[in-house]
């Protein structure tokens, strides 16, 4: 019986799309000759393309509706933008139509938990994207704490007070996904990258709130600074974010004065950030190493400046190509790896595989005017993901090669305080004065000194690189 089932189900899937497809042209016939009943048919028609899997499309006449609040269905439509925002990737922006909407539509479906927390997720960013942060922090608190966005939601509240300079609520609400997420609130492997991604924050946040402007330099607050510590050391080794909480934690400790742990840490992370080659030279120089300031220096430019030349044969590249071709070389390009150009490359996959779902409908869909605005919509769609993913790629590249010319600028400037404070030993020691002695070195602050690891500590000495500072009264 197994192989009438399988015909039995061979025979009706087609003819079930064969009805629908029948549907939705007689739907579009109605919108285009308009008169009464356009606006239901639009609707009609959004919704029926939604269920044939034509995303895209639903999108397209979805989104006509949300641009008039005068539609007749215009809050029909909101909840089924929801459902959009769920299913598309963040690329297609399905938050810049629900943007359009007021808080009275959006309250009408609080009722409706994942709905009213979807829309609110979306309002949110719209309003955070366009720098609306009291908004974009009104509409993210709304999310309540059973819904799973309400670990993501309270991350957006922490960055919009980050952006209004506001950091007690923004490491408040940090803290609020990371009790949640104690609480079980997300699974693995979102759990450990929203985890480490708050922990990352709070310690950003209270790192930047550490240290200010003062008459003869810079003022650290050495409490704040330690509480940054702690919670770069919360960031797991085994999450995305490793590199990156070292990295930040070197500088901390640079601050603090506790540099075995900053120069350790620095040449750990070294590979990644042509900035930690940076920090290595500081340290040595601040530390009178003038030899081991140079050589690092020398090492920090035959590695980047040659890296800074393949950036710059990657932009030109990326500028001679054709329109068409310019998409393949972004999505190539090892700057271009971020998550937002990751979600514009699931979205190119998304209407690539949409587009094999029209081929696959009745001829007589493919070639109604239906069918023509269809293979339009997704055409369009398709355009937009490729010329915005050259851009993205385009601006990385320009951004990391910016970032090469700073930090090298930074070692060069290194450089020349070495040879200076080289010359006036030298000049010193020709004037017959006797060197003074070296002092004792210097006793670091206490910090935490280990990172966790699997449960346990690393061995301290995998981030520490003693330096004996060579400096004299």
């Amino acid at each position: 019986m197994r192989w009438l089932a399988f015909v039995m189900v061979s025979f009706i899937a087609p003819l079930a799309h064969a009805d629908d497809a029948s549907d939705a042209m007689a739907l579009h016939d109605k919108v285009t000759k308009g008169g009464r009943g356009k606006e239901a048919a639009q609707l009609d028609l959004a919704t029926l393309l939604y269920k044939m899997g034509l995303k895209q499309a639903s999108y397209a006449y979805f989104s006509e509706i949300a641009d008039k609040p005068a539609h007749s269905k215009f809050s029909e439509a909101l909840p089924w933008l929801a459902k959009l925002g769920a299913d598309l990737p963040e690329a297609a922006d399905v938050a810049e139509r629900v943007g359009k909407y007021d808080d009275a539509h959006i309250m009408a479906l609080s009722a409706q938990r994942d709905t009213f927390a979807q829309i609110e997720w979306m309002s949110g960013q719209y309003a955070y994207r366009n720098r609306n942060y009291e908004d974009a922090i009104a509409r993210f608190s709304r999310i309540d704490r059973s819904s799973p966005l309400f670990g993501k939601a309270q991350m957006m509240v922490g960055m919009s007070n980050v952006q209004a300079r506001r950091s007690v609520p923004a490491v408040t609400a940090f803290g609020r996904t990371i009790a949640w997420l104690d609480e079980g609130g997300a699974t693995p492997p979102d759990a450990l990258r929203l985890r480490d991604l708050a922990n990352l924050s709070m310690a950003r946040t209270y790192y930047s709130a550490s240290i200010s402007p003062a008459d003869t330099g810079f003022a650290v607050d050495f409490q704040k600074l330690s509480a940054a510590i702690k919670y770069f050391r919360r960031v797991s080794p085994t999450g995305e974010f490793f590199f990156d909480a070292m990295f930040g934690d070197a500088w901390a400790r640079r601050w603090a004065g506790d540099y075995d742990h900053a120069l350790g840490e620095a040449r750990f992370v070294s590979p990644r950030f042509a900035e930690a080659g940076v920090l290595e030279a500081l340290i040595q120089y601040g530390n009178c190493r003038y030899d081991d300031a140079a050589r690092t220096v020398t090492r920090l430019r035959e590695t980047y400046e040659p890296k800074k030349r393949a950036l710059a044969s990657e932009l030109a590249a990326l500028e001679k190509a054709s329109d068409d071709a310019q998409y393949a070389l972004a999505v190539r390009s090892p700057e271009a790896t971020d998550r937002r150009v990751a979600s514009f490359v699931a979205y190119e996959a998304l209407l690539q595989s949409e587009k094999k779902k029209l081929a696959s409908l009745p001829a007589a869909f493919r070639s109604s005017p239906l069918g023509a605005d269809i293979s339009d919509v997704i055409a369009l769609g398709l355009d937009i993901v490729h010329r915005q993913v050259a851009d993205l790629a385009r601006e990385r590249i320009m951004r990391a090669k910016d970032e090469l010319d700073e930090n090298l600028r930074d070692a060069m400037k290194i450089s020349i305080d070495v040879v200076a404070a080289q010359k006036n030993a030298l000049e010193q020691q020709v004037a017959g004065s006797p060197p003074p002695p070296l002092p004792p070195p210097a006793r670091p602050r206490t910090l935490t000194l280990s990172w966790p690891l699997n449960g346990g500590h690393t061995p301290d000495p995998l981030y520490a690189a003693p330096i004996t500072p060579a400096c004299r009264p």
